[in-house]
């Protein structure tokens, strides 16, 4: 059993393009939960994090949702058989990622993309750990293949992060020995050196992923003791005895960060070397060694043309599995989800280049002559721009002399303003009490209603007035604002606009 921390954090490019699945629970473009941090207590047996990228070499937008389903129960698997079941898991259904961590008490195994350096920080100092050999005859030849290989044996307090080496390389060793054994979490000790980092970068926004190994309790009992074998034996019984592959596995090497964070490749397997009493007597043995070398080559062309033919077998076989897996999923799917992925995988890069094949086109009207074609085709723009420059000046002129305002009629004739001793007589209709504001520009309030009758009062657009009296030879009774003034107004100039 061991207890871990997980911290996460996506940039804004990564959340949008790359998953994350934490043990079951996921971050990242196709999560529920939309988040860019995350941090998540685990005390299992076995943990895993996986990450796949919509820009993947292996990338189906097809079946998104089916890949989470496939390592969830990779996760459940792991939990009840161990880290032996995940090689025959991985044969069977054929999914990929292009990162990939499994831990153990016992061990730490991880697959990641060589743009990213993986960090370990034990007992003070930093570290970085270098690819490793990935057990061969385990996994299928192009598992991973894009990425690294890691292993090691994890610690209580071990910190272990993977971030772009590319960029955490112009980070002074010492600072970021002293920000993680000042800081009792990893999110701090993150978060100080990215606030380091954007010196060189002031948006700089980085993706990266740490666990924190709490406790590790070990089990005594739960390997069976078996005999000592050759790495040729295990490699052969892996399959039959369900062996834990586990044991087949070359630690990493590591080098201190203060020394230089340069990546050294991983090693390639070595052949057998020859035995003490050769290398002691290479003369007296030179005959034994020549029927021994062609006994050898004899027996290697036969394996050669066996292995290749069950190579050529097996790689016909994974796939028919993988296609008839593929048909299976893609029934069991319903079409909400197969819509919404092809939503999601719809790009607008094929009308650009068809848009850019266009214009291309169009400055090449004429063959074999460019200079005139570019003539041809800018004085066409041209002709259109002033098209629609003059087709928008006609229409905003209409507009403006739609807009200006024309003055009310107004009644003109005599002009005679009303004397000290004559009065207003009202009409004999039933009154009313309207408030109407004035929309002439000059309006005359008038003694009696016609147009020759004395004059009261101006009044100019805005103002406000009662009206008391029905239309009445298109005349109207009517109060002014002060409350006392009374008249007559001509209906058509105050009531039309």
């Amino acid at each position: 059993m061991i207890k871990s921390v997980f911290t996460a954090h996506l940039s804004k490019y990564d959340k949008k393009d790359l998953t994350l699945l934490i043990n079951d629970r996921s971050i990242g473009s196709l999560s529920s939960e939309n988040k860019s941090n995350f941090v998540l207590t685990s005390n299992r047996d076995v943990h895993m994090i996986s990450g796949f990228s919509n820009q993947s070499t292996y990338y189906d937008p097809r079946f998104n949702s089916d890949r989470i389903y496939l390592w969830n129960q990779a996760f459940k698997e792991m939990q009840s058989q161990g880290l032996k079941a995940f090689p025959n898991f991985i044969d069977d259904h054929h999914i990929y990622s292009e990162y990939l961590y499994l831990f153990t008490s016992e061990i730490f195994i991880g697959w990641q993309d060589r743009k990213n350096g993986l960090y370990l920080f034990r007992n003070g100092r930093l570290y970085r750990l270098q690819p490793t050999i990935l057990p061969p005859n385990v996994f299928d030849p192009d598992w991973m293949k894009y990425t690294d290989f890691y292993s090691f044996v994890p610690r209580v307090s071990d910190i272990v992060f993977s971030i772009s080496a590319k960029v955490f390389e112009r980070l002074d060793a010492a600072k970021a020995e002293k920000m993680l054994q000042d800081n009792v979490q990893l999110t701090t000790s993150m978060s100080d050196i990215l606030n380091l980092l954007r010196t060189y970068d002031r948006k700089l926004d980085l993706s990266w992923i740490g666990f924190e190994f709490e406790r590790i309790e070990k089990n005594l009992f739960a390997r069976v003791i078996e005999d000592d074998l050759s790495y040729a034996e295990g490699q052969s019984r892996l399959s039959q005895g369900q062996r834990d592959f586990t044991r087949l596995i070359n630690s990493s090497r590591v080098s201190r960060v203060k020394n230089g964070q340069r990546l050294i490749p991983a090693p390639k397997p070595t052949g057998s070397s020859l035995s003490k009493s050769n290398r002691a007597n290479p003369r007296l043995n030179r005959t034994k060694q020549m029927d021994h070398n062609h006994v050898n080559m004899e027996n290697n062309r036969s394996l050669a043309g066996v292995a290749k033919s069950n190579r050529q077998s097996a790689i016909e076989e994974n796939r028919l599995t993988r296609q008839k897996n593929l048909e299976k999923l893609e029934n069991q799917r319903p079409h909400s989800d197969i819509m919404w992925d092809n939503v999601r995988s719809f790009s607008f890069e094929p009308i650009i280049n068809n848009l850019k094949s266009a214009v291309k086109k169009f400055f090449y009207l004429i063959p074999h002559k460019p200079i005139l074609s570019k003539f041809l085709a800018t004085s066409i723009i041209l002709v259109v721009i002033v098209l629609f420059t003059l087709i928008g000046s006609v229409i905003g002129s209409k507009s403006k002399t739609s807009n200006v305002d024309i003055p009310t009629e107004t009644t003109p004739f005599v002009t005679r303003r009303i004397g000290q001793d004559e009065e207003v007589v009202p009409p004999d209709s039933a009154l009313l009490e309207v408030d109407i504001t004035v929309k002439a520009n000059n309006l005359q309030l008038r003694q009696a209603p016609r147009s020759d009758a004395a004059i009261i009062a101006f009044l100019q657009r805005g103002d406000k007035v009662t009206q008391l009296s029905e239309p009445n030879n298109n005349w109207v009774f009517v109060r002014l604002d002060d409350g006392k003034t009374v008249g007559y107004v001509y209906a058509k100039s105050l009531l039309d606009e």
